[in-house]
């Protein structure tokens, strides 16, 4: 039975895998897309982040066979022409350590800020810790644009 998902944008013909592998798997062992890492196997930790329909994923616990006709985003389809925002900022400001998280670690946060855009998001974690009348609310929200 064909098994056809889109992956970073690129529809992919999946029927030869088994179904009941998880896209973790099919990704990593079938796809050669290892961006997306193994953690915990119980979608805990977040290593295997992935998009699904672009919502954050747990690819670890996500039978193939569920997922036909869905559209997903791994760290590396989530550039396009350039680095995502948060690809670059995790470049520009060193943030990798060892890395093997990483890859989750940036696409939870792509999500976050794809919802809720980084001004709006920091004025409300700003005005749930300071209140709306805090003085320095506009020069603090200048140096986050």
């Amino acid at each position: 039975m064909p098994l056809n998902v889109t992956i970073n944008g690129e529809l992919a013909d999946v029927s030869q895998i088994d179904p009941d592998t998880p896209l973790l798997w099919a990704l990593r062992d079938h796809l050669g897309l290892v961006g997306t890492k193994y953690g915990c196997g119980i979608a805990q930790c977040g290593a295997c982040t992935v998009w699904l329909d672009g919502d954050p994923a747990r690819a670890c616990q996500l039978p193939l066979g569920q997922l036909e006709g869905r559209s997903i985003t791994t760290v590396e389809g989530l550039a396009g022409d350039a680095l995502h925002p948060v690809q670059q900022a995790w470049v520009e400001h060193d943030v990798a350590q060892c890395g093997y998280c990483q890859a989750g670690q940036i696409m939870s946060a792509a999500a976050l800020l794809e919802r809720n855009p980084f001004g709006k998001w920091m004025s409300h974690v700003h005005s749930r810790a300071f209140g709306e009348t805090s003085p320095t609310r506009t020069s603090w929200m200048n140096l986050w644009r």
